[in-house]
């Protein structure tokens, strides 16, 4: 049994490393580390290679967004003999014995998604996420557990879970199918459990295995407020679009194009609306989601073209 652990990374190789790392300590018969670098700045493999040689390192030459990365990534480690895959960001680190847990939890939930327990790095006795609800069809969203104690957390299911944990074996990820990529970031995770729901598989928590959460480094450094409000409003209606038919599906059109009819007025005929980036990032979203549009903010783009790339280049996402 081999577990292809995907961390995929951009522009932070150093947090990628120790991600890597804490996987390898955790279980190092059974992880079978695949890093996927999308497309950063510097080329990270001799890097990666001199941190940690057994993992193996895919250099993609255009960022296509998280999902891409991941799909690329499960790509490499089915076809290096991968049983099971675990898909991690690169801003967490395994506590001993989750890797163990999250292939027992297997077992006995072969068809589910399955999640660890995140708990923050800085207070590890709080929860980051204990796997995360929504109502439909709407799309309102939030982590389970935030802030509770850890020792009050059950394994159990849920409607989802964020997507800087999640596990599956060979066979389900087949079946559910890969993370669509048109989301570029955010909200892909959201999209694939409610897919995996379509096809009668559930999400569930497992508590036993536990992750630390640092905080979206690569966000941080690499996105403004505005992308982020972009994507949010996006990648929302696109969700409930995706997921919803008939009079709803329609109504979720309807609302969006007077939403950014409304913004676009605002947009004009107020100082106000005129100089709010945040104002400015939803209006652009509601467009950008009404015409189909997708792939990264156009607001504040990072460099999405790998520079220097000697050595591997892997298969484009």
């Amino acid at each position: 049994m081999q577990v292809g652990a995907i961390v995929v990374n951009w522009n932070d190789t150093e947090a990628t490393a120790r991600c890597v790392e804490s996987l390898l300590g955790n279980d190092p018969e059974r992880v079978l580390p695949v890093v996927v670098d999308n497309a950063s700045l510097t080329d990270p493999s001799a890097y990666i290679a001199a941190r940690v040689p057994q993992a193996r390192v895919l250099r993609l030459q255009t960022n296509r967004g998280y999902a891409a990365g991941c799909n690329a990534g499960a790509r490499e480690a089915l076809a290096l003999g991968a049983t099971h895959l675990l898909f991690m960001n690169n801003d967490l680190e395994t506590e001993p014995g989750a890797v163990g847990a999250l292939v027992e939890a297997s077992r006995t939930y072969p068809d589910a998604i399955l999640a660890p327990l995140v708990v923050r790095a800085d207070k590890p006795d709080l929860v980051w996420a204990a796997g995360a609800a929504v109502t439909l069809p709407w799309m309102d969203n939030w982590h389970l557990g935030r802030d509770d104690s850890r020792s009050s957390i059950c394994s159990g299911q849920v409607d989802w879970a964020p997507g800087c944990a999640l596990f599956v074996n060979a066979e389900t990820w087949s079946q559910i199918g890969p993370l669509d990529e048109t989301y570029f970031l955010y909200l892909e995770d959201l999209d694939w459990c409610l897919g995996a729901r379509l096809r009668k598989r559930s999400t569930r928590c497992v508590a036993e295995a536990v992750v630390r959460h640092v905080g979206s480094l690569t966000a941080q450094r690499a996105l403004t407020a505005a992308d982020v409000h972009y994507y949010g409003c996006r990648n929302t209606h696109r969700l409930a679009w995706k997921h919803s038919r008939g009079p709803v599906r329609a109504w979720v059109g309807v609302t969006a194009a007077w939403s950014a009819l409304k913004a676009g007025l605002k947009a004009v005929m107020s100082s106000r609306g005129r100089n709010d980036p945040l104002h400015a990032a939803r209006l652009q979203a509601l467009v950008d989601f009404l015409r189909g549009a997708s792939g990264p903010s156009p607001l504040h783009l990072p460099k999405v073209t790998a520079v220097g790339s000697p050595g591997h280049v892997g298969p484009d996402a």
